[in-house]
């Protein structure tokens, strides 16, 4: 019943509530008392979430199960369900700041581009790359310079530009933080 509510007008729940209900349902799921179905089912309304809180709650229970999953046949079905929550979510943030953001939008940006790039999203690739390729391209390493990647996504920036990048761009990271 309460997936269903979820589903059909989530804001009937408070948001902390919300976070609480997926977070009570990934523990109980991770300690056998209830099934994964169901634990899984709660996060189903996420595509009409946009509060931090309780996609904060999903995704730190979602790394359990990535982690636990990502080297099993499985995975691919793991990837998939969550590309479909992921997705929509980094295309209504966007990988760039706004100026009306407020720091929940921050952190919630943070959190939807650092997924959305772990699960193969090309754009979001593409643009952590692009902005890493704009920091090589305007910053002598070996200089002390400004580094124009917003904070916030220097981590994922990072990551991903070496992950896809080559020996230019480990090096470039090495001689630079």
């Amino acid at each position: 019943l309460i997936i269903d509510q979820l589903d059909a007008d989530h804001e009937q729940i408070h948001v902390i509530n919300r976070a609480k209900i997926i977070d009570d349902a990934r523990n109980l799921a991770r300690a056998g008392k209830l099934s994964y179905e169901i634990a899984l089912g709660v996060t189903s309304y996420l595509n009409n979430e946009v509060e931090y809180i309780p996609w904060t709650a999903a995704l730190n229970g979602m790394s359990y199960i990535n982690r636990m999953l990502k080297r099993t046949p499985s995975y691919g079905y793991f990837k998939s369900y969550m590309r479909k929550l992921i997705d929509p979510l980094y295309n209504r943030v966007g990988f760039k700041s706004k100026p009306q953001d407020q720091p929940l939008d921050i952190f919630l940006r943070k959190l939807a581009v650092n997924w959305a790039c772990s699960l193969g999203n090309d754009d979001c690739i593409e643009k952590a790359q692009g902005v890493f390729r704009d920091w090589m391209l305007t910053v002598n390493p070996d200089e002390e310079g400004v580094n124009p990647i917003e904070v916030d996504m220097k981590n994922t920036a990072y990551c991903q530009a070496i992950e896809n990048g080559d020996d230019d761009e480990w090096d470039f990271a090495w001689r630079s933080e």
